[in-house]
């Protein structure tokens, strides 16, 4: 049974001449006391009854509580500021906490949300569906970070309930942007159509496979460049998974880097400076000939660079586990098949590089014609038979004859064989 509102009268005394109530909410241990501001007791008693009337209806969700009336009119700048605060306080990943903030004021400003009072499910739907060149995956992101936001704002009482909790998912039917890597001529042609500046940017991604975060976030403490074997040494707060690890660089890299730091730069500066959005990488994939989508709708932006980079290792003969170091997956699936651009694998000259099968036998029948022709005894003398002795046994009945081409002839005598039973 739930507890009761106790509420009474209390009448004007010696310090103040208004009449007061006191009462305890259920939940309360202690009773509150406050002032009606009326000096006729008829008043006070019905300020008093629709108090309690309010008091029921807020326990019985069916009217917002006082503070979340109070705060309707808050701005939503001014409660996700709160929100991000909270999650600091919470030791919430930076990064994580710098997107969560980007993601929902890009919803609020394109929507014109200007307080709670402005959020409904219709009108994220319509701006949903005002961006469906985005990602299934991205769209989700942005619906599950507000649903986070206003579930906090359900948890500190802002709101009775979360106003996106029934706004379905965005389905994904097939894999959201392919990507694909460049052949080595197309590296070249885009590495000297980018500006110096960037040219090392997409050096570091393409010999090291590192993501566009890690190196911006790349300093020069970071880099080991005087090692036996220079190397990389990322820190932590800067990976996805937030691992240290440690990457090669290639000789090349080393050659460029070199010069850089020559400059004699601080340790703790960075070594490049990240360039914003996609527009520039377009503008030197567009000077060096290169299309950001092929006729397969398969796309080469920065993250396709990481991809370039695990081909060429495969292409290399370079060993799977090395690859999976050198990529820093743990498992060999991401490096086999989702980082690797099938279609960009020497098949061709991988399959004409293996060993040759009748190239053995030809030389040995060769081999043997020359025997024959220094003891002049004839052909045929030298010619070795050959047998199947391994079980399951066939009867088999070859006769075998050198042509004058060099070759060797096969002639069925039997056309049927029969396969022993055991």
């Amino acid at each position: 049974m739930k507890e009761a509102i106790q509420a009474y009268l209390v009448g004007p005394h010696k310090k103040t001449p208004f009449w007061s109530m006191r009462y305890r909410l259920p939940g309360m241990t202690k009773e509150k006391q406050k002032s009606l501001k009326v000096r006729d007791e008829r008043t006070a008693q019905r300020l008093m009854l629709e108090f309690v009337i309010e008091e029921e209806r807020i326990a019985a969700g069916l009217l917002p509580s006082r503070k979340q009336r109070e705060d309707a009119n808050a701005s939503l700048e001014t409660l996700l500021r709160s929100h991000l605060l909270d999650l600091q306080a919470q030791n919430c990943d930076a990064t994580h906490i710098k997107n969560r903030g980007y993601l929902i004021r890009k919803v609020v400003r394109e929507s014109e949300w200007n307080s709670t009072r402005d959020i409904s499910a219709e009108s994220f739907i319509s701006w949903r569906a005002k961006h469906l060149d985005l990602a299934p995956k991205t769209l989700n992101n942005y619906l599950a970070e507000m649903l986070a936001f206003l579930n906090s704002l359900v948890n500190t009482d802002y709101l009775t309930e979360n106003p996106l909790a029934r706004v379905p998912r965005v389905k994904a039917h097939k894999k959201a942007r392919p990507r694909r890597a460049l052949t080595d001529e197309e590296i070249t042609a885009f590495l000297a159509a980018a500006p110096a500046e960037r040219r090392l940017i997409y050096l570091i991604a393409l010999h090291t496979g590192l993501r566009r975060n890690e190196i911006k976030q790349l300093e020069w403490q970071d880099v080991f460049l005087d090692a036996e074997s220079p190397f990389i040494k990322l820190r932590a707060a800067t990976t996805k998974n937030r691992k240290g690890d440690e990457v090669t660089i290639h000789p090349e890299l080393h050659e460029e880097l070199k010069k850089l730091h020559d400059a004699s730069p601080l340790p703790c500066s960075r070594v490049v400076k990240m360039f914003a959005g996609l527009a520039p990488f377009k503008i030197d994939l567009t000077a060096a000939g290169i299309s950001f989508e092929d006729g397969q709708d398969r796309r080469f932006d920065f993250h396709a660079m990481r991809m370039t980079f695990n081909t060429r290792m495969a292409n290399g003969n370079i060993p799977t586990r090395s690859c999976m170091q050198a990529m820093r997956h743990s498992d060999e699936k991401l490096t086999t098949v989702v980082y690797t651009d099938a279609s960009r694998l020497n098949v061709a000259a991988h399959v004409a590089s293996l060993p040759a099968l009748l190239a053995p036998l030809v030389s040995a029948i060769v081999s043997g014609k020359s025997e024959s022709a220094g003891n002049k005894r004839p052909l045929a003398d030298t010619v070795e038979t050959f047998t199947l002795d391994a079980q399951p046994a066939y009867n088999q009945d070859f006769s075998h004859t050198l042509t004058q081409s060099g070759t060797l002839c096969l002639e069925l005598k039997k056309s049927s064989l029969t396969r022993a039973r055991t």
